[in-house]
Order: C-alpha cells, then sequence, then structure tokens
C-alpha cells in the first residue's frame, strides 16, 4: 500500500468529536468564563452528588463497585446525549464515549477516596478547562 492510499484510508476513519450545545463561535469571553465558573461551582458538583453521591452508592450493594461504576457512567453519558447531538451519529457517539471515559475515572476515583468534593471539583476543573 503506497503512503497516499495509507493516509487516505487512515483519514476516513477519522471522526471528530461533536461541539457541545453550549459551545458558541459568536459568543465573547464572558460567556466563557462564566461557562466555566459555572462549571466548577455548580455544574460539577451537582452532577457529581446526583450521580456518585446518589446513584452509585445506590447501586453499589446490587452490583459491585465495578459495575455501580459502569452502571452509572452508561446513565451519564445517556443523559448527555441531546447536548452532543449536534452533527452526524458518529460525532455524538465518540463525543458520548468521551463522556463515557470521564464518567469512568470519576467513579473510580470514588470508589478509590469516597470523597464527592474531589470528584466534584475534579470535574468542574476538567469542564471549565473544555
Amino acid at each position: 500500500m503506497d503512503c497516499d492510499r495509507q493516509t487516505d484510508w487512515v483519514d476516513s476513519l477519522t471522526v471528530a468529536p461533536s461541539e457541545h450545545s453550549l459551545f458558541d463561535e459568536e459568543a465573547t469571553w464572558i460567556y466563557y468564563v462564566s461557562l466555566a465558573v459555572l462549571s466548577i461551582l455548580l455544574i460539577g458538583p451537582v452532577e457529581e452528588l446526583l450521580f456518585r453521591g446518589l446513584i452509585q452508592n445506590y447501586v453499589r450493594p446490587a452490583l459491585g463497585a465495578v459495575g455501580a461504576v459502569v452502571w452509572t457512567s452508561l446513565l451519564f453519558a445517556a443523559i448527555h446525549l441531546p447536548a452532543y447531538f449536534t452533527d452526524t451519529v458518529e460525532t455524538a457517539a465518540l463525543s458520548l464515549v468521551v463522556v463515557f471515559a470521564l464518567s469512568l475515572v470519576l467513579g473510580a476515583v470514588y470508589e478509590r477516596y469516597r470523597n464527592v468534593v474531589l470528584v466534584m471539583a475534579v470535574h468542574g476543573v476538567y469542564n471549565a478547562v473544555l
């Protein structure tokens, strides 16, 4: 296989993640700074209280630690579907895989340290950086 054909084949497999519905190309920097602050102080904490503090703790007795993390992460990704379904199914699916992976990490951190404030902070800062 020559180099050009190989590059074309690899490029055909590349799917860019979709943009979150909150992304606005015409927004000012104030909009994004406000979103970053909201992510750290409100969005991350509320989502983590719900998903780690309530749901993951609730399903752990029935599913075990690993099952609780996976189940909670699937649910976490599913509720983000409307926010990422801004383009094609492929781009939305890739974005949801990233959200699912993030949730697996947050769930594992919560299982390891049992500190919801820690995962609130990690989640909020992660969102703010994005």
